[in-house]
């Protein structure tokens, strides 16, 4: 039996978690590459990446700088929820 993949990939980005989500994947990235690059846990990365969390400054420097994302982007975008 062949696996599907369900996973709901956004194709406009509404919150910081989309942003994120949509900017790794656009760059090639997998999660486990992206926390190696940036240090943190998968466990954080997939929070962000689902609105469960917001990266703090230091973080958010890192994950910006990386996937090329405005640092403006963490004030100004709401989490869903």
């Amino acid at each position: 039996m062949q696996r599907r993949n369900f996973k709901c990939v956004p194709t406009t980005a509404k919150t910081l978690g989309d942003h994120i989500r949509l900017k790794r994947l656009e760059k090639g990235l997998t999660q486990g590459k992206v926390v190696a690059l940036v240090g943190v846990t998968m466990k954080l990365l997939s929070a962000w990446e689902r609105d469960l969390a917001k990266p703090s400054g230091e973080e958010w420097s890192g994950l910006a700088s990386l996937l090329g994302l405005d640092v403006n982007l963490l004030s100004g975008i709401p989490n869903a929820g």
